[in-house]
């Protein structure tokens, strides 16, 4: 099988793939839509109870207080996993001179909260990356099964 032909086939997979998802979502969009008419809809025996009490919304939690050295790590972790130049960058965009220690304490919880979704961006890279490495040797599993029967 020609590498042209394996990835013809390996895209037209994912087509297809791409076409369940989206059923899928579809459904449950659809499903939703019932649950929430079920709780929604207005009975004469509904408007009869009496509204019931609502507690008071709870505080948000204020945002944790990191230390520079917490900071530090974070992005050195980011930067060993191949996210250096993204780790620079969020240190140049919160500082003015672009060194950690030119950043404003203040805005450590933010700088973390997006050194997190970097680190998030790693897991799922990593977990495609598997993925991919997963359906490559069941591709030449079947291949060689294939050219065993054939």
């Amino acid at each position: 099988m020609s590498k042209m032909s394996e990835l013809a086939t390996a895209l037209d997979e994912m087509t297809e793939v791409g076409r369940t998802l989206i059923t899928c979502g579809e459904s449950l969009l659809k499903a939703a839509a019932n649950v929430r008419d079920c709780f929604t809809e207005d009975t004469p025996a509904a408007a009869e109870e009496p509204a019931p009490v609502t507690e008071p919304a709870a505080e948000t939690p204020a945002p944790k207080a990191y230390t520079k050295e917490e900071v530090r790590a974070i992005l050195a972790d980011l930067s060993q996993n191949g996210f250096r130049n993204e780790a620079k960058a969020l240190v140049r965009k919160y500082s003015d001179g672009g060194s950690l220690t030119d950043i404003d304490p203040a805005k450590y919880p933010d700088l973390v909260a997006e050194a997190e979704a970097l680190t998030y961006l790693i897991k799922f890279q990593q977990a495609y990356n598997a993925s991919a490495r997963y359906i490559n040797v069941i591709d030449e599993m079947l291949e060689h099964v294939i050219e065993r029967l054939g």
